[in-house]
């Protein structure tokens, strides 16, 4: 189990690099849900999975915690952060807004250099769905947004949503997951196709319908979808 850690071994590396990769092997794991929401969490289990002392680990632990991704129910005992419909549906609707006005953006500022990375994106999603390549599909609808973002360029409304993804990191795509994976990506990149039309057109009304619809889409396919895949095993790690 966890056996990808096993290249995250410190050897000579100093303290701050062994703390930096506790946190990015944790938060990976908690993303990823490889970690469950609920589980419980041992900072000497965790040491010796990811083959380092203690100290890097508890200091990472402590990160995750002021982040919100790990909670302490009691003295001395550490949880992944459960999730709740609730908090899933807010984040979602403030996504949804802030979407919509950095897409209207998009589409009133866009120009030429900055379509060509946009339809770059799109096109490698294409390509991940032809090929029912999940992770590549996943990372190409990351780009699509960046690019979104990008030709928008307003740097406060980005901060913004940045934090607010870490709310729904752990459940984002949980709705391609069910059913024919292939069907799924079929569907999702004709949405992204959809999303990005009017914002390269320069039709900046239809661009923030457009990105509100799709977001609002995702969380009702998510929240329908939250209690199947997020069980909280509550397993002793």
């Amino acid at each position: 189990m966890y056996t990808n850690a096993g290249t995250l071994s410190p050897s000579a590396d100093g303290a701050p690099v062994r703390r930096l990769r506790a946190y990015h092997a944790i938060r990976g794991a908690i993303m990823s849900t490889e970690l469950y929401a609920g589980q419980s969490l041992q900072e000497h289990a965790l040491a010796e999975w990811l083959g380092m002392s203690r100290t890097p680990v508890r200091e990472a632990l402590r990160q995750l915690t002021a982040e919100g991704l790990i909670e302490s129910p009691s003295p001395r005992r550490l949880i992944v952060a459960e999730l709740s419909a609730q908090s899933v549906r807010e984040a979602y609707l403030a996504i949804e807004a802030r979407e919509g006005g950095i897409s209207r953006q998009a589409a009133e500022r866009s120009a030429a250099e900055s379509d060509l990375p946009i339809e770059a994106a799109v096109h490698a999603m294409r390509k991940a769905t032809e090929a029912g390549d999940f992770e590549a599909w996943i990372a190409a609808d990351n780009s699509v947004h960046e690019q979104v973002h990008r030709a928008a360029g307003n740097r406060r409304i980005t901060e913004i949503l940045n934090a607010l993804y870490v709310n729904i990191e752990r459940v984002r795509h949980m709705h391609l997951r069910e059913g024919s994976r292939i069907e799924r990506l079929h569907d999702g990149y004709k949405e992204h196709l959809a999303y990005v039309a009017p914002i390269l057109a320069r039709e900046p009304r239809e661009a923030e319908a457009q990105a509100r619809q799709l977001f609002a889409n995702a969380r009702e396919q998510t929240l329908s979808l939250l209690d199947r895949w997020v069980t909280p095993l509550r397993r002793v790690f």
